[in-house]
């Protein structure tokens, strides 16, 4: 029903199905139609499935700022020869505001492993960010889905008919099958605005 609606707005989306799983990519325009539609939809014979409306999680590119860098150069540790010895090639390099440490020796040069530690670090760094913005992501969709005790639509296949139970509009099965449910999400965001 979404995916048609969307077609019928004119906003492109993709549907993947994985075993009782549906999502359906939209984009900022379709999650702008969609965002109020959260919640449990019921149909009046039994079954029932959550809907949760979430925004695409932006992956911003990790950039340092050198003030927030303390590059460390030391004397490497292990196989090596004299040059090991000698001259200083190994690097550790220190993300001040996180904490985050990053040593490298494998090379052979102190440039090579500074440009390696580096590359690390923001490895890191990124990996740190996707982490904690996948937990926010996972965390609002378990908030949206937990709460199954208010059904906002209810499917009526006896009486042919959708209603939306927050503001009781109706449309026809065969309406909302066509992907035709302007009326219910135009009805819920007046009344959103009021």
């Amino acid at each position: 029903t979404y995916q048609r609606y969307l077609a019928e707005q004119g906003v492109d989306c993709t549907l993947f199905e994985v075993d009782k799983l549906v999502r359906l990519d939209v984009g900022p325009t379709g999650y702008g139609l969609l965002r109020r539609e959260v919640g449990l939809n019921k149909r009046v014979q039994g079954g029932a499935a959550t809907v949760a409306v979430m925004p695409e999680v932006a992956r911003d590119k990790i950039v340092l700022d050198p003030e927030d860098i303390r590059v460390d150069i030391y004397r490497s540790s292990g196989k090596g020869g004299q040059n090991i010895n000698k001259v200083e090639t190994a690097v550790r390099v220190t993300h001040l505001p996180t904490g985050t440490v990053v040593t490298c020796q494998d090379e052979r040069s102190q440039l090579a492993n500074k440009k390696r530690a580096m590359e690390h670090l923001v490895e890191r760094l990124q990996a740190d960010r996707d982490r904690l913005a996948h937990a926010q992501y996972v965390g609002e969709r378990d908030s949206q889905v937990r709460d199954r005790s208010n059904a906002i639509r209810v499917w009526d296949e006896q009486k042919g008919w959708l209603r939306d139970t927050r503001t009781d509009v109706k449309v026809s099965l065969r309406e909302a099958s066509r992907g035709q449910i302007h009326r219910l999400i135009v009805a819920v965001a007046t009344q959103d605005k009021r």
